[in-house]
């Protein structure tokens, strides 16, 4: 079992990295898959704890923070459509069995569409309100009758759900967070993961008026595909000097680095109130901003739909810009301007280096 502490996803990430370049087992995959069917490096039964949730991006894998706001904002409405993401990740249908809704989207199976008495995270709210205390705070994703495989084992959906339930517990006034994980592909699942829990994570804080405390995944199988071991190399190769032990030094020497400083996001904390306010301006000036074709009227957009909160107004921004490279390559330069001038540092750091990373890509092939 490899225990992983650090202060930022970023460092927690490299170190699974080089554990898995290290210590990690050769499995053969279950080969009638369409999209899980190369081998893997495995580690089984390992625990991974962020003392700072807020530093929740990985930049050392260029990730599309845009993408990832559009998710968690569809995660927080309950919804298991194709539609609303598709603009902004084409791929992400290749996951739904017919191309039209998501077998095991996350929002749905909390119910977070739901009426207050089935959607478990305002359930959970009235009751960690009332007894700040309690040990029963558990958020259910797993369903046994859609999700365990056939006798024959044959996976009932493309789309199982790899988290399967987080345990919610407030600890010196501060609210921690464990995820239980059943498998976690280190390069496309785990970066994404770890953003959208810590800001369900910091969504409840704000609801329970509590400050953030740990962050905490549970993984039984945590591996890394074939099509990514040239970049668990790389990785390895460029880091390999942080571990002793096994154990990522925490903060590292000074001499020693990253190439990204951590930078803190700001504070997304609100009360239920203002957040249930909040989130239908969001989620209509998102689909505004896909649904434009004119850079004019995607930029009009963050007028139209004002959000009074500097951390999900940055969200906002950070998909207008998103929006602008999509709809048209030559809106790029624009939108790279305004994420320079508009966003905040955790921000633009992050989508700068997506961009650049697929410009990059384009000239490559």
């Amino acid at each position: 079992m490899y225990n992983v502490t650090s202060h930022t996803a970023n460092d927690g990430w490299i170190s699974w990295m080089i554990l898995l370049k290290n210590d990690g087992h050769s499995t053969e995959q279950y080969k009638d898959s369409s999209t899980k069917d190369q081998d893997t490096k495995e580690i089984l039964h390992t625990k991974y704890t962020i003392l700072d949730p807020r530093q929740r991006l990985v930049f050392e894998y260029p990730l599309n923070p845009a993408f990832l706001a559009v998710e968690i904002v569809w995660i927080l409405n309950g919804r298991k459509d194709v539609e609303f993401l598709e603009f902004w990740n084409p791929r992400m249908k290749t996951w739904s069995d017919d191309g039209v809704k998501f077998h095991g989207a996350y929002g749905d199976r909390l119910g977070l569409n739901e009426p207050a008495y089935r959607n478990q995270m305002k359930r959970l709210m009235w009751a960690m309100k009332k007894n700040p205390q309690t040990r029963h705070g558990v958020l259910q994703i797993w369903d046994k009758k859609k999700d365990l495989p056939t006798t024959d084992g044959t996976p009932q959906s493309k789309d199982i759900p790899c988290n399967i339930a987080s345990i919610l517990r407030v600890h010196e006034d501060k609210l921690h967070w464990m995820q239980t994980q059943r498998s976690q592909d280190v390069v496309w699942g785990l970066p994404t993961n770890i953003w959208q829990w810590t800001m369900l994570q910091e969504v409840m804080a704000g609801w329970i008026d509590k400050d953030l405390g740990y962050f905490t995944y549970d993984v039984s199988s945590l591996h890394i595909y074939e099509r990514h071991w040239n970049l668990l190399y790389e990785v390895w190769k460029k880091h390999t000097y942080f571990m002793k032990n096994d154990v990522m030094e925490n903060p590292a020497p000074k001499e020693l680095a990253f190439e990204y400083a951590p930078i803190n996001t700001v504070d997304l904390r609100m009360s239920f109130g203002e957040f249930a306010m909040m989130l239908p301006v969001l989620t209509n000036s998102i689909q505004e901003m896909a649904n434009r074709t004119d850079i004019y009227q995607i930029e009009k957009t963050l007028g139209e739909y004002y959000i009074d909160h500097e951390g999900w107004r940055n969200i906002q921004k950070l998909c207008c810009v998103e929006a602008m490279r999509r709809t048209n390559p030559l809106y790029e330069t624009h939108a790279v301007k305004m994420a320079e001038s508009e966003l905040n540092d955790f921000l633009r750091i992050s989508w700068l280096n997506y961009v650049e990373a697929q410009n990059t890509t384009k000239k490559t092939v």
